[in-house]
């Protein structure tokens, strides 16, 4: 959920906006996957399901943002439907993360998702590490975690630098594109947690050559 490699088009294909920056190189032979190496080779799937563990507090900021980023995808959503590319185009060059040009970024961005299923990946971690954190540090400190994981993944991303792009007069150039997701916030939750609680039991559902529900120390699942 927090990479930086999957480009997502916005306004119907338009690869011009994306809410992660891609490699702009083809893998060379120490880069490609095991499934590239091997003939036949099939990466499991796994899919946390919980911290089985006796919460200590009760938890209302995690469903709270997990609320939030909902509803401004169904904003997004009907944006894009009833305004068009366009106007979807520019609520993302306004909303997201670019450069200290629009400082308010640093926080909206957070809560805007390429697509649905962005979304559901980082809302899914959210809730299975989120709990657990604001249940060991209150719902202040937790917070700050999420927003501040987000501020510094923002600026991450700056350090980065404009990214090749193709301008508007066809040439080639560089230009700021628009990062959005929870990404970084959620990266940071899951650090958290693993400093918190790095030996506490959790479920996944596993699926390779047999599908079931197991129980792992949470570092065996983060790293």
């Amino acid at each position: 959920h927090g990479g930086r490699v999957l480009r997502r088009g916005l306004g119907g294909g338009d690869p011009s906006l994306c809410s992660h920056r891609p490699s702009i190189r083809a893998p060379g032979p120490r880069q490609r996957s095991a499934s590239q190496r091997v003939p036949g080779y099939r990466a499991p799937v796994i899919i946390p399901l919980g911290i089985a563990e006796t919460r200590k507090r009760a938890t209302v900021v995690t469903w709270w943002l997990i609320g939030i980023n909902a509803v401004c995808m169904l904003g997004q959503q009907a944006v894009l439907r009833f305004g068009g590319a366009e106007t979807y185009r520019e609520m993302i060059e306004t909303l997201g993360w670019t450069n200290f040009t629009a400082p308010w970024g640093l926080l909206t961005y957070q809560f805007l998702h390429g697509d649905p299923m962005h979304l559901a990946g980082n809302m899914l971690f959210l809730w299975v590490f989120g709990v657990a954190v604001e249940a060991r540090v209150g719902r202040w400190k937790f917070l700050l975690i999420y927003i501040v994981g987000g501020f510094a993944a923002a600026f991450a991303q700056y350090l980065s630098g404009p990214s090749p792009a193709r301008l508007v007069d066809g040439a080639i150039g560089e230009r700021w594109i628009p990062t959005i997701g929870a990404s970084g916030s959620v990266a940071a939750v899951t650090g958290a947690f693993l400093a918190l609680a790095p030996r506490a039991p959790m479920r996944i559902l596993f699926f390779l050559l047999i599908i079931g529900v197991f129980s792992i120390s949470a570092w065996l699942f983060i790293l």
